[in-house]
């Protein structure tokens, strides 16, 4: 007679709907963009087969198609060899991320899933509560991408504005979508020090076995928060350096373009006229440098959060020294704090914090400030 085999579905990749909800809105920009991380069906969350990767390599091709119609455009107006030239970079600029972010999404698409369901598994144990607001900053973030596009259409009633608008948020959208795991692995963290604190003033009145049960489960709740801060990392260090890379030499590029262009008193380049021009490169650049700031400042909060968790460990040791439990828990959160925890960079090349922000906004403008000095007096002398 042969066994019977039962199939229990609340697995290892079960989501729970209050979770599904917080992430949903990114979830329907990734598809729209054909860059989606993962996919739920029955409540588990899973890769992507390969199935889904060749409908998404489809669906990138027709954006490279029109982002090559887009370019030729043009470089049918042509002006001068500088000009000329700086298109050229631009063409490479504009179609290397679509192949980047590609490849990137295929190799990391099991950490995808893995992130997502570390950050649950901590969420559980500490009876985190603001999916809410989760949910509404997640939908707040998707906004932001579509505003450029409804306005593009409804008050300038340009498809061609709006179509590139829809183009550059596949370039941002890897940065915006890493903003919001590092508020939820921030607000795990936070809802963490809540419990334990919550967990330590009434943990006299458990039994031994129970008291050590739930400051186990505390410590996994850390380390599940910590690993998916590593994988965080793994997964968004190339994003943040391609944005900042992209946004320093692209601005500099479309300035001088701009420079060169009324220069010559050309008033229609390509699609666009030249005011049309500079009011989307300027729109575009402080875009880019919001995102940037946003990101760097998302991940110095998380940083400090990390921070707070050690001093309540500290000064939970302090105070419950006698209870083992407590003490197991706080030794066990600082050494794995001192082995484990580092700042974020973008592939070594620099640290993701608050003087990110601020390093990168003031040398954008000092360039750019260099350059309409070049161009200032470059006119006078004319």
């Amino acid at each position: 007679m042969s066994k019977m085999v039962y199939f229990n579905p609340i697995n290892d990749n079960f989501l729970d709907r209050s979770f599904q909800k917080a992430i949903f809105p990114f979830q329907c920009l990734h598809h729209a963009l054909f860059l989606s991380r993962f996919s739920i069906k029955y409540n588990c969350v899973r890769a992507h087969g390969r199935w889904y990767y060749m409908f998404s390599f489809f669906g990138i091709s027709c954006l490279l198609l029109y982002m090559y119609k887009y370019v030729a455009v043009m470089f049918m107006a042509s002006v001068n060899s500088l000009v000329d030239f700086f298109l050229w970079l631009n063409l490479c600029f504009a179609f290397l991320p679509f192949v980047m972010f590609y490849c990137i999404n295929i190799i990391q698409r099991r950490n995808h899933v893995k992130i997502i369901l570390k950050i649950q598994k901590a969420f559980r144990i500490v009876h985190y509560n603001g999916y809410r607001q989760c949910m509404l900053w997640n939908w707040f973030g998707v906004f932001c991408h579509v505003f450029w596009v409804i306005l593009s259409i409804g008050i300038l009633q340009d498809i061609s504005v709006a179509a590139s608008f829809y183009i550059m948020t596949y370039f941002d959208v890897n940065t915006t979508y890493g903003n919001s795991l590092i508020f939820l692995i921030r607000n795990g963290m936070t809802a963490w020090i809540a419990e334990v604190e919550y967990q330590c003033k009434t943990c006299l009145e458990l039994e031994e076995r129970k008291r050590c049960d739930h400051f186990r489960k505390l410590f996994q709740a850390y380390e599940d928060l910590m690993e998916a801060y590593c994988l965080f990392k793994k997964l968004f260090q190339f994003p943040i350096l391609f944005l900042a890379l992209y946004t320093f030499f692209l601005s500099l590029m479309y300035v001088q373009i701009i420079i060169e262009l009324r220069e010559l008193k050309v008033s229609q380049f390509g699609a666009f006229h030249i005011n049309e021009m500079t009011i989307l490169t300027v729109v575009w650049l402080l875009k880019n440098v919001f995102y940037i700031m946003m990101f760097s400042t998302s991940c110095e909060k998380f940083y400090m959060s990390v921070t707070d968790a050690r001093d309540t460990c500290y000064k939970m040791l302090k105070r419950f020294q006698k209870t083992a439990a407590v003490k197991n828990l706080c030794k066990n959160v600082l050494r794995s704090h001192r082995a484990t925890f580092h700042k974020m960079t973008a592939c070594s090349i620099f640290t993701v914090d608050a003087d990110l922000a601020h390093g990168f906004a003031s040398l954008e403008v000092e360039y750019i400030v260099v350059l309409l000095q070049f161009a200032l007096t470059r006119f006078k002398l004319e």
